[in-house]
């Protein structure tokens, strides 16, 4: 009964039409917006991952040299600094697996949890023993190598250096 002219048709398939060109623009715009979005997001989640990479091989590197250092310098310290250099190479390896192999790469990247200033800790722990045999002759270090020497029942003993 109320039926529409040609006017009247054109006039509504032109509003309902700019209606869907205005909302196809809106998705377009949010669209760019959510991929800036995601994009800066990787770049920050990239950054974190390189700066626990560098934290990481820095660490192992800086040690390792400081490790070799110390025994041009020292030699007679060599078998004093095999505790050391041992722990260093247990770190490494193990920290190395756990970091590649032990981890849930999914939620570590989403929580943005990465384990590099914890593995400094542990560094810090060789680098006293690297401290002990420059500086202070060993003896700490001796001490902790002959205890645990008694402990497997071994006839095996150092002196300080």
């Amino acid at each position: 009964m109320c039926g529409y002219n040609c006017e009247k048709k054109k006039l509504l398939a032109e509003s309902i039409a700019s209606g869907y060109r205005e909302r196809i623009k809106n998705i377009q715009i949010a669209e760019h917006t959510l991929g800036d979005i995601i994009k800066n997001k990787y770049i920050a989640i990239l950054d974190s991952l390189k700066n626990d990479l560098q934290i990481f091989l820095g660490a192992n590197v800086a040690m390792f040299f400081i490790l070799f250092i110390l025994s041009l310098i020292k030699p007679s310290a060599t078998s004093h600094l095999f505790l050391p250099g041992l722990l260093l190479l247990i770190a490494t390896v193990l920290s190395s697996c756990v970091y590649i192999f032990g981890q849930n790469w999914f939620y570590t990247i989403l929580y943005n949890d990465y384990m590099g200033f914890w593995y400094l800790a542990y560094i810090a722990v060789i680098f006293g023993f690297l401290l002990d045999v420059s500086l202070f002759k060993a003896r700490v270090t001796t001490e902790v190598i002959n205890t645990i020497s008694n402990l497997i029942g071994s006839t095996f003993s150092l002196a300080p250096c």
